[in-house]
């Protein structure tokens, strides 16, 4: 009677309710965590987390966070922990919607939640209301379809559904609304909102795209000044009261929260219009380029990197740098690190003049969910690649080269792209992989 555990199921799919397969453990503990005690403190995860693409899927998330609501008062859940991915000062993907449910269910779960919907759109976009249920119901029909595991910090170029196709149709769909909203300022902006995950994930998949596609999408540049419009209008909102009684302080608050949100939109603007020429031995061959995301940061600007971005940091003297994480749902360690066959480290560097080299890292698989970290602390970051899986051939292996610039006195060093070239190759069957628990032995 007098426990009250705390129970935070970080490691479950964030598009399925709990008493969704994919869930079946986290429901399991849930469980008897309420069979031995009178009271339960649940942390709810409305919504991902930004690293390590500093962006958010496109995805609703609304139907799952009614669900799981449901089932925490059938499972004696007496206090709910709201954590949310990017905290409730962006509503942005229907995130002001989560915030209005969840103080409605924790007033009582058994309300309508369609009505609540109804009523919450209707207010806030007003004529272009039916429309924005459309779009949230095409969502929510994706999700409850997609067998993809959603983990806490997602690749969102992984999502099954982001598709050329969806992604013009839902642009088009937008468009349409904006002009029913033309002479209701408030309206139209909260439809912005709305729209700013589905015009960031239309960037990101950009160099993803065919021609014919991107010209259906219209104009990025346009898009991206949109976006950036939107951002600093909320974010201005957002510090209002602060406006008034700190303007000093406002104004360094607004630049922080604007510079921060835009990291990962920089970062897939940059690859969307293409970086420097690589080098002509890899004209003819097909290559996949990609910008590093650092740890909850900004790039650093550079004119000699090839898209114009980098991180950089204190140069690693110790250790294997480069190593894939592949998330797997049905481990307890949840991630398997993999290094590659030859470790690549401080004496791995051939040249240090200032200058960006490409070096050969290795070959390795791709799994549906999976990324190449770059491992030392001083500047963490890592490369999603989970969209690079090919499930027709799940086995093929991949080579990986990635670009870097040493001090001379190697005091510091510049990460700036990723090339992963498919090959014709094939992992060969029995190869084993070092997992978690493999690194947590050799650590101890």
């Amino acid at each position: 009677s007098n426990l009250l555990p705390g129970f935070a199921p970080l490691g479950a799919d964030f598009a399925k309710p709990y008493t969704h397969p994919h869930n079946k453990v986290q429901a399991e503990n849930f469980e008897r965590w309420a069979a031995i005690s009178q009271k339960l403190r649940w942390s709810v995860y409305p919504s991902t987390y930004l690293y390590p693409a500093n962006s958010y899927p496109l995805m609703a998330n609304i139907h799952r966070l009614v669900e799981n609501f449901r089932y925490g008062r059938k499972n004696k859940v007496w206090m709910a922990n709201l954590e949310f991915g990017y905290g409730t000062h962006d509503n942005f993907c229907f995130n002001d919607l989560r915030l209005y449910l969840i103080a409605e269910l924790a007033r009582s779960v058994d309300l309508d939640e369609a009505k609540l919907i109804k009523e919450f759109t209707d207010c806030c976009y007003g004529p272009a209301a039916s429309g924005v249920r459309k779009y949230l119901a095409e969502l929510e029909k994706c999700e409850r379809e997609m067998t993809y595991f959603l983990r806490w910090n997602p690749d969102i170029l992984s999502i099954p559904y982001v598709t050329g196709e969806n992604l013009i149709r839902w642009t088009r769909d937008f468009d349409a609304m904006e002009k029913l909203l033309a002479d209701r300022p408030r309206q139209l902006f909260n439809l912005l909102c709305v729209r700013w995950v589905l015009d960031e994930t239309v960037i990101a998949k950009w160099p993803y795209l065919t021609e014919k596609e991107r010209s259906a999408l219209g104009d990025l540049d346009r898009r991206v000044a949109r976006m950036k419009e939107v951002l600093v209008r909320a974010n201005e909102e957002q510090l209002c009261s602060m406006r008034e009684s700190d303007p000093a302080r406002y104004k360094t608050a607004l630049a922080g929260r604007v510079r921060s949100r835009e990291a990962g939109l920089d970062n897939w603007v940059a690859l969307a219009k293409g970086g420097k020429p690589l080098p002509a031995k890899y004209a003819n061959r097909k290559v996949y380029r990609m910008l590093p995301s650092r740890h909850r940061g900004v790039l650093d600007a550079d004119p000699d990197a090839a898209f114009g971005l980098c991180n950089k940091g204190k140069f690693p003297k110790q250790g294997s740098w480069f190593n894939v994480r592949r998330f797997n749902a049905g481990t307890p360690f949840g991630w398997e690190s993999i290094p590659f066959a030859k470790p690549f480290g401080a004496k791995s560097i051939t040249r240090a003049d200032g200058k960006y080299r490409l070096y050969y890292l290795g070959k390795m698989t791709i799994t549906p969910d999976s990324q190449l970290s770059f491992s030392p602390i001083s500047f963490f970051s890592s490369f999603p690649l989970g969209h690079l899986h090919d499930p027709e051939r799940p086995n093929r292996l991949y080579s990986f080269l990635i670009s870097l610039a040493v001090d001379p006195e190697k005091k510091w060093v510049k990460l700036d792209q990723l090339l992963v070239f498919p090959t014709d190759e094939d992992e060969k069957p029995g190869a084993r992989h070092q997992t978690a628990e493999d690194v947590v032995d050799s650590f101890v």
